[in-house]
């Protein structure tokens, strides 16, 4: 994959300051992205600038993590091997590693005109939007891929409900582990040895909460009750075996047993 210096006069605009781990730019032209991971630098530049604005609420819903050296390097090998990975080829492209003084910030990426699936679509575009994802999540399983971090902003759409994935850097490929442990995946490692099927349980989770328009708390989650359009003896069967998670989970998607 190619190396690039990052220039700072050829950043155009912030696409997305929000992001717990990045900052995206517009870069170089409208139809590229620049990600770049948050370091210590930025993030005392920011709270500098909110304590002087007096916004510290602000601050707050935008502070982020700073990136270890360790899982720079891990990002780093992982977005190296994307582009060789048949799988992942009609997901957001990745077109460069982004450096700055020698050292690894980020990446570029294609700009693509799609949107975040939303939680406030009617029940039937949400349905076709969990089952495209559904069928990305078996075929990347098969290849030692795991999605694991699922939220609705790391699924973009277009206006087909056709899916691709972003934040591929974050993905858990081969013996490269995620970054960022969303906690759904916290509270599956914790309580299953078997790692293959976290996506499995994972994506069951956020199909709940998706649905049901609720936070991404597993607590929460399991704790609620299934949506209507879910609600039949498979799936209460999955549900129980999710609130007492061990190793005799299944891998089983409550989505296919919609009637």
């Amino acid at each position: 994959m190619d190396k690039i210096n990052i220039k700072r006069d050829k950043i155009i605009d912030i696409f997305n300051s929000s992001g717990k781990e990045s900052i995206i730019y517009i870069y170089e032209n409208y139809d590229t992205l620049l990600k770049e991971f948050r370091d210590e630098e930025y993030e005392k530049k920011l709270y500098d600038f909110y304590i002087k604005t007096n916004d510290y609420d602000d601050y707050i819903m935008k502070k982020g993590h700073v990136i270890s050296e360790e899982s720079l390097n891990n990002k780093m090998k992982k977005i190296e091997l994307i582009q060789n990975i048949n799988c992942l080829k009609n997901e957001i492209k990745v077109l460069n590693l982004a450096f700055e003084n020698d050292m690894f910030k980020g990446y570029t990426m294609k700009r693509e005109h799609l949107k975040s699936i939303n939680i406030y679509s009617k029940k039937k575009i949400k349905l076709l939007w969990l089952k495209n994802i559904k069928e990305k999540i078996i075929e990347l399983n098969k290849n030692n891929i795991y999605i694991g971090d699922y939220n609705e902003s790391n699924f973009l759409t277009d206006e087909k409900y056709n899916i691709k994935i972003c934040d591929l850097d974050n993905l858990r490929i081969n013996d490269l582990d995620f970054d960022t442990k969303h906690n759904f995946i916290s509270k599956f490692e914790i309580n299953c040895n078997k790692k293959e099927y976290i996506d499995s349980y994972c994506f069951n989770l956020f199909t709940i909460a998706f649905l049901l328009r609720i936070c991404n708390d597993p607590f929460y989650i399991l704790n609620s009750k299934l949506p209507g359009v879910l609600k039949n003896k498979e799936n209460y069967e999955i549900f129980e075996s999710m609130k007492y998670l061990d190793d005799t989970y299944q891998y089983k998607f409550l989505i296919d047993n919609i009637k």
